[in-house]
């Protein structure tokens, strides 16, 4: 099952409005809440080059994470699924439509 993975700070609006959108699309997410520890947190925007919460991965059924950005980054990503999905409804209606011609 993949999921997507959320480091965030209660009172951080762009944590908020990641985690909304992902409850919006109905999308399977973790969110650690890093204000009681400042220091995980970070080695975590260290490690992840990443200085700003929220901080999110995409999880993979291996158990992979993938690093995805903040808010604004998920916002794009998901645009880009949706892209895909659309892209990829619109080819296959195409190739349906190529088989009743035939």
């Amino acid at each position: 099952m993949e999921y997507y993975h959320l480091f965030t700070k209660n009172r951080c609006p762009h944590c908020k409005e990641a985690v909304k959108m992902l409850k919006e699309n109905k999308l399977e997410h973790v969110v650690s809440a890093m204000d009681k520890a400042p220091g995980a947190l970070a080695k975590l925007q260290e490690t992840a080059n990443h200085h700003t919460v929220p901080i999110i991965f995409k999880v993979t059924d291996e158990n992979e994470y993938s690093f995805i950005g903040g808010c604004d980054d998920l916002k794009g990503s998901l645009n880009d699924d949706d892209d895909s999905e659309t892209q990829n409804e619109t080819t296959t209606e195409s190739l349906s439509s190529d088989d009743n011609n035939e």
